[in-house]
């Protein structure tokens, strides 16, 4: 319930957004386990606050993506290459893509499938390309069809698209977080960068992610730049 002022588990609030308008420096974010967010979430001037979870359940999850569990159809098998197929689910819009400036690739993206294959997309004019070839068999988009196209070894049973990346934090010195889960993410699952920041990052799990679980990025070169300490971190691989 937004209406509540968050200063206790009885009184919690129900939105990212309005939980955020209640943080700032120097307070405590207390995440329920089990809890949520499929967006982007930006953090900046919490220094001194801290992110952590009360109650039971899994660790509180970060994604910012779309997650089909039934609705793709079966297009065709590849040839020569064993339990491999083609299949396509309807998406509408190709999902936002991150500009690239070689000659033949325009955008890039990833899909999920089964939590374990990881499948990036190099589009030119909505057909992927890899190596400068036209990759028909791996993956691609129709923008007039609105399908996305995608292939995978054995059976389908979970797809995931990511947006882009779903946590961001910056230019917070002494800021905490802990026990939380990042993920579903087409670059980095979780993002700390900043000038002057100093994080704990300690016991966070990131899985699905396309480049890297944990982008740890420090600019200038300020004498009180650092990491005061990474902890108990995991990362699934691309999954």
């Amino acid at each position: 319930n937004d209406s509540r002022n968050g200063t206790s588990a009885s009184q919690s609030v129900r939105t990212w957004a309005r939980a955020a308008a209640l943080m700032g420096a120097n307070k405590v974010l207390a995440i329920a386990g089990g809890s949520e967010f499929n967006q982007e979430v930006v953090i900046n001037g919490w220094s001194g606050s801290t992110i952590g979870y009360y109650g039971s359940g899994p660790r509180p999850l970060f994604r910012w993506s779309t997650i089909f569990t039934s609705g793709w159809e079966f297009v065709r098998t590849i040839t020569g290459v064993t339990n491999r197929a083609v299949y396509r689910i309807p998406l509408g819009a190709l999902p936002q893509s991150t500009p690239y400036a070689a000659a033949r690739v325009t955008h890039a993206t990833i899909v999920i499938v089964n939590d374990s294959q990881v499948l990036t997309w190099y589009a030119r004019n909505g057909q992927a390309e890899i190596g400068g070839r036209s990759r028909t068999d791996m993956f691609w988009h129709t923008a007039t069809s609105g399908y996305l196209y995608f292939s995978c070894v054995g059976t389908v049973t979970r797809v995931e698209v990511p947006y882009g990346d779903p946590f961001r934090i910056g230019n917070s010195t002494g800021f905490t977080i802990q026990d939380m889960m990042f993920g579903g993410s087409r670059g980095h699952a979780m993002i700390a960068e900043g000038n002057q920041s100093d994080y704990l990052i300690t016991r966070c799990h990131a899985r699905r992610f396309g480049v890297s679980g944990f982008y740890l990025q420090l600019r200038n070169g300020a004498a009180t730049n650092g990491i005061r300490a990474l902890r108990n971190l995991a990362e699934y691989g691309h999954a």
